[in-house]
């Protein structure tokens, strides 16, 4: 279990990144810099900060490290592990939704028909599942 969680932030870390640099690249125009490029940039660098806070707390949340598989070594301590978890938790779902809903407002400000607004929008909804 101890691997596992190291591994799987890393790796959220890495596909979160990458789906975020994916929204700049359709939604922000080389040289436009407006309120989107901000804003996916902030999400970016606030997922990359955490995640990577995070990935070090997971690592060293216990002392010495070998108590977190191990609940036979005597002595040292363990960080709450209720509330890391808690904490990746409540910024998972505020990241995921905005994720979700920052390439929707760029959507729904496009000049073409109110159909293909529609059909776009359901394209990336589809995330949500």
């Amino acid at each position: 279990m101890y691997y596992i969680t190291i591994i799987s932030s890393i790796a959220i870390i890495l596909l979160k990144a990458a789906i975020i640099l994916q929204c700049l690249r359709v939604f922000c125009p080389p040289g436009v810099r407006g309120k989107i490029f901000y804003l996916l940039h902030a999400l970016l660098w606030g997922n990359i900060l955490f995640y990577t806070a995070m990935t070090l707390l997971w690592a060293f949340e216990c002392s010495p490290i070998q108590k977190a598989w191990d609940v036979t070594v005597a002595g040292g301590h363990c960080m709450d592990r209720f509330q890391l978890r808690t904490a990746t938790a409540i910024v998972n779902m505020v990241s995921d939704f905005l994720i979700v809903v920052i390439p929707q407002r760029a959507i729904w400000g496009l000049t073409i028909d109110r159909r293909k607004k529609v059909a776009l929008a359901a394209v990336f909804l589809v995330g949500i599942a």
